[in-house]
């Protein structure tokens, strides 16, 4: 939000981010910010991005009837010369509809939140600063802390809640000398638990929306839609695939095929998620398909039939052709002031001749991010230096073309070591109607320029699958500027015996619909199936391992990784292996060494 100097209140347009953490507007005198994903105006200067909050999310496993349990974090103010006055509270935490988190304002009218409904843990926090005065290039740590009440069981939450004071900006354009501030909402979550809590995570709807044309979005598009719910008590992982299918000339030809982004839900919500299809639909008959993934394991899916009102213009076959391309990334190495070339080759399945239009955008989880070096993720885009030759072409039946990719890269691009694009290939029939669209990474090396790999653990979770066996998800951030080729497993030894080995299982993230390449700014949720059938009874580190290729000080590739780890017990009740969380106070001494594994 933009306030003028006489009290006059301007919404400026404001884009959502869904990299990592969602945002979304407040009905404050703040621009809203989670994490550090900024939320950037559409006038931009350096008023903005250049105040983070770290960590992003305060989440950790607590002890029930525990006190002074302490989360720590800091205030950044990473600006070369504007110092920042910070104030801080706490607040309850809930999400909207499309699974952005919201601050809950009892007071405020528009609230539809059941409050008797929220699993709130805002009473048991304090919050040891106020407010700070953060100077140019300083660094304030800061504390909450937590008394956990005996009995507690589940998942806890609230908001960290960090707002500058506004301020006088240089903003060129009609918001000229107004008062900017911004908000962090930093989400809190507590899981106070034992034995894990099974999730009741449900996939209730699947629709198609079509979007008019408007002002703010010119071009009309239609969505796919998921209703979920959360009726249990667990915080869970989500990832959706929605496929679309249109009945014309006596059978169903399948027209679109998209891949909900990642997104987490807290226990009492109904989420309401949205995915452009990338294709018009004229009005017809429709059959939809829905797929959900919770926690890494494969949900509940509907399959429904609709009368869709779709597109006036949009007609014909619009059923999607088997575009294909012989690769999901291009890599090309090049110099700042240089200019190189990279190819894609593009092939059509079917009898029939499509019309192919190319786009190269930022890739989409980049968009209106900052990382906790305060990158920006436009500073990573190369969409200006990229020019694709053919940008317009006709595949005949079965046809096969060569793309070019002509890179002109700026001498002044020198600071960063990689730079990226996504290629966005559209299909159309000769009658103008939507064939269905392919696309592929763009990745630039900088040759002039090497970087330190910066993968970051988020979060390490395990739930029953059934008596003896458990589903491990473990998600990290690529925090850095370079993309790595990641490969996990899960390791389990026993506590106080370091490079003790005992058991290992694979860990992928094709059940989160996510494969290739680890770009920056990702988060990437891996799974495995632990099972603890055949084990001794006792304490165990649970350690999962991330690892990647990278290179060392002198620039030589290296193996490194990155882990993150929880401590477990496995225990028998009625002749059955179980196992639970554990408190690492418990463990035998060394229990929270760091494994050096080589997978």
């Amino acid at each position: 939000m933009v306030y003028g100097k006489q009290s006059r209140r301007t919404e400026a347009s404001l884009s959502r981010s869904r990299a990592n953490t969602p945002v979304r507007t407040s009905g404050g005198r703040v621009a809203r910010i989670v994490g550090t994903m900024v939320l950037l105006l559409v006038v931009t200067n350096s008023a903005f991005g250049e105040f983070i909050v770290q960590p992003i999310i305060l989440k950790q496993q607590v002890t029930p009837g525990k006190q002074n349990v302490r989360l720590n974090f800091s205030l950044e103010n990473i600006s070369r010369d504007a110092t920042e006055k910070v104030t801080l509270r706490i607040a309850d935490l809930t999400q909207d509809i499309d699974g952005v988190w919201t601050e809950v304002r009892p007071n405020d009218p528009n609230n539809k939140v059941d409050l008797s409904a929220m699993k709130s843990c805002k009473d048991w926090l304090t919050c040891t600063v106020e407010s700070a005065t953060v100077d140019p290039f300083q660094k304030i740590p800061a504390t909450v802390i937590a008394n956990i009440p005996a009995g507690t069981r589940g998942f806890y939450f609230a908001a960290l809640v960090a707002e500058t004071e506004p301020r006088e900006t240089d903003i060129d354009g009609p918001y000229g000398g107004a008062l900017l501030g911004m908000q962090y909402l930093v989400p809190i979550i507590l899981e106070a638990q034992n034995i894990p809590i099974p999730h009741r995570v449900e996939l209730t709807d699947v629709d198609l929306i079509y979007q008019e044309p408007t002002v703010e979005n010119p071009l009309a598009s239609v969505q796919g839609t998921m209703a979920i719910a959360n009726n249990g008590g667990t915080y869970s992982r989500l990832t959706g695939q929605i496929r679309v299918w249109r009945w014309q000339q006596g059978h169903w030809a399948k027209v679109a095929e998209v891949r909900l982004p990642d997104n987490g839900i807290i226990p009492g919500v109904k989420l309401n998620l949205k995915q452009d299809l990338g294709v018009l639909l004229p009005s017809g008959r429709y059959k939809i398909e829905g797929y959900l993934w919770v926690d890494g394991r494969r949900g509940n899916g509907i399959n429904k039939e609709i009368d869709f009102v779709g597109d006036k213009v949009a007609s014909g076959k619009a059923a999607m052709a088997p575009i294909d391309l012989d690769k999901e990334n291009v890599f090309i190495e090049v110099t700042p002031g240089a200019t190189r070339t990279g190819q894609l080759t593009i092939g059509n399945g079917s009898e029939d001749p499509v019309t192919v239009n190319v786009e190269f955008i930022l890739p989409e989880h980049m968009l209106h991010v900052v990382n906790g070096s305060g990158i920006k993720g436009e500073d990573l885009g190369c969409t200006d230096w990229v020019t694709v030759q053919p940008p317009q072409f006709t595949l005949q039946g079965y046809g096969r073309r060569t793309l070019n990719l002509i890179v002109r890269m700026p001498p002044t691009a020198t600071q960063y070591s990689n730079y990226y694009g996504t290629l966005r290939l559209h299909a159309t029939y000769q009658d103008g109607s939507p064939a269905g669209m392919k696309t592929a990474q763009v990745c630039l090396k900088n040759g002039k320029a090497t970087a330190t790999n910066m993968i970051s653990p988020m979060s390490l979770n395990f739930a029953s699958l059934t008596p003896a066996r458990y589903m491990v998800t473990a998600s990290f951030l690529n925090n850095g500027v370079t993309h790595v080729t990641p490969r996990c497993k899960g390791i389990l030894s026993p506590a106080g015996e370091p490079d003790a080995k005992y058991q290992q299982f694979l860990m992928t993230s094709e059940a989160s619909r996510q494969t290739g390449i680890f770009l920056p700014f990702e988060t990437r949720t891996f799974s495995g199936v632990l099972d603890v059938s055949d084990m001794p009874l006792g304490y165990y580190r649970l350690t999962v391992v991330l690892e990647y290729t990278g290179r060392n000080s002198s620039g030589q590739i290296s193996p490194e990784n990155q882990q993150n780890q929880m401590l477990i017990q496995v225990y028998e009740e009625n002749g059955q292996k179980m196992a639970k969380y554990a408190e690492w106070d418990k463990a035998p001494e060394g229990a929270r060494t760091k494994v050096n594994i080589k997978l």
